[in-house]
């Protein structure tokens, strides 16, 4: 069983690598053997427990196995030598895919065989390390060598025809060549170990003429390679500081940016408040401040001024303070508009506010025009008010001229008729007068005194001061 087989014995026709692959299949095919057998009695022993797949086993004798060696040593053959192999697992088999592996392997377990078939196994055994290899890692082996035998066969074959080749136009160039040296001078003259003395020479000025020229090139270049790294340089400070100017650059950008921004923020605020400002003046020229300030209006019979009734009837008896106070407000109101009109002066009377307690002066004497007022008192309060209805009449007469002088129509009239004490027919005096009448005539004059003050703040100088300011504006905007 341990013998070679019949394809062993024709080995004087075959490689010796292919013969030592043959030998070391022969062993492992007698591995699988006694393996199996020592397998088979591990279960009858176990009571047919788990196989042993990871072990060590006895191969046997390899008398005869190494067919290379019968050849190398004259027919020796070694004694029955015991040889462990390990058992590969598939885990193993991954890590010897690698060819150089695998024939390292090989040629260790060649070794170990030789050296047991010279007798030094034991020797070998205790200084040298055993190497292992299962059958799958040596069907590996054999294809890997197969692969390379193939591929060392084309090589040879190619060699053998590039030498055939080569061979064949040596015999050729030899065949044409001429039977003597000198037959061929140009060919031996364009060969360099032919060249004569003077030729010889000329070359060596030539070649050193052309080192020169190539020299004076090198230094040339190497003068321009200093030149630009030189103004690399320059312009590497250049970017440099074109690089520090341009941060300079954007971080002022930036702050006049922010500035601009905040000074537009700014700008927006005032022209908001400058709108506001317009909208609120004109709002204040649409408004008549007079007609704020002295708001005279009617309470039934009665005549008012900011609320103060003026007069009393029969049935109201209004008390002496609160027309004491619409009498303190209509010369208020009368003065100040006599006062705003510069061209306009009372010719000699005059009329001097006091609050509730009014007074009046028709140049020679002044009266008291507030109450209360006595049977004794009359004649002199009569005398007051008949003062004021001659201011009211003569400023009319001014605001008709003042409308004439100016073209305006239609011309400035009193709605109520003055004439002496009398106003649309009713006296203005308290004495031997009755109460009604008193409070109709008082009425009437504050209805003349509102219209008066209407056109003061429309067609007459107040108005016209306005009008001229908006045309001022108009034109500045």
């Amino acid at each position: 069983e341990g013998q070679p087989n019949a394809s062993t014995t024709s080995s004087s026709s075959v490689s010796p690598s292919a013969l030592n692959l043959q030998s070391h299949l022969n062993r492992l095919n007698l591995h699988q053997q006694q393996q199996q057998r020592f397998s088979s009695s591990s279960q009858k022993k176990a009571g047919g427990g788990r196989q042993v797949e990871d072990s060590f086993v006895d191969v046997g004798t390899f008398q005869g196995s190494h067919l290379h060696l019968e050849q190398r040593h004259g027919g020796y053959h070694a004694p029955s030598v015991s040889q462990v192999v390990n058992v590969c697992t598939h885990d193993h088999v991954d890590k010897l895919n690698h060819v150089k592996e695998l024939l390292d392997s090989f040629e260790d377990l060649v070794d170990v065989s030789e050296a047991k078939a010279k007798g030094l196994g034991d020797d070998f055994a205790a200084g040298g390390e055993e190497k292992y290899l299962c059958g799958e890692c040596a069907l590996l082996l054999q294809e890997q060598m197969e692969r390379m035998i193939s591929e060392c066969e084309l090589d040879c074959q190619a060699y053998q025809l590039a030498l055939s080749k080569m061979e064949k136009e040596s015999r050729e160039e030899k065949a044409t060549a001429p039977g003597s040296p000198a037959a061929s001078p140009s060919k031996s003259a364009a060969s360099p170990n032919n060249l004569t003395d003077e030729q010889f020479e000329r070359e060596i000025a030539k070649c050193k003429e052309e080192e020169r020229k190539e020299n004076q090139k090198i230094a040339k270049l190497e003068q321009q390679l200093k030149e630009l790294n030189k103004e690399r340089e320059g312009l590497d400070q250049q970017a440099e500081e074109l690089d520090k100017l341009e941060e300079h650059y954007w971080r002022q950008f930036n702050h006049y940016k922010l500035e601009l921004d905040a000074y537009g923020e700014e700008k927006r605020a005032l022209v908001n408040k400058i709108e506001g400002a317009c909208a609120q003046l004109e709002l204040l020229k649409r408004t008549n401040i007079y007609n704020d300030v002295f708001h005279i209006w009617h309470d039934g019979p009665f005549g008012t001024i900011n609320s103060f009734r003026m007069g009393k009837t029969n049935k109201i008896q209004v008390e002496w303070d609160e027309i004491n106070a619409a009498w303190g407000q209509a010369v208020l109101l009368l003065h100040t508009m006599a006062s705003t009109c510069d061209e306009f002066e009372f010719s000699q009377n005059k009329l001097i506010p006091m609050g509730s307690y009014p007074k009046v002066s028709d140049g020679k004497n002044t009266y008291e025009l507030y109450g209360p007022v006595t049977q004794f008192l009359r004649a002199n309060y009569d005398k007051a008010m008949c003062v004021f209805l001659q201011c009211l009449h003569e400023f009319s007469i001014y605001a008709k001229e003042y409308d004439i002088a100016h073209q305006t129509k239609p011309h400035f009239q009193l709605p109520y008729k003055i004439e002496g004490d009398k106003i649309c027919g009713h006296t203005i005096r308290l004495r031997f007068n009755v109460s009604d009448k008193w409070t109709k005539a008082l009425k009437y004059l504050l209805a003349n005194l509102k219209v008066t003050l209407v056109w003061l703040t429309s067609s007459g100088p107040v108005g016209k001061k306005k009008a001229a300011a908006a045309a001022a504006a108009a034109e500045a905007s």
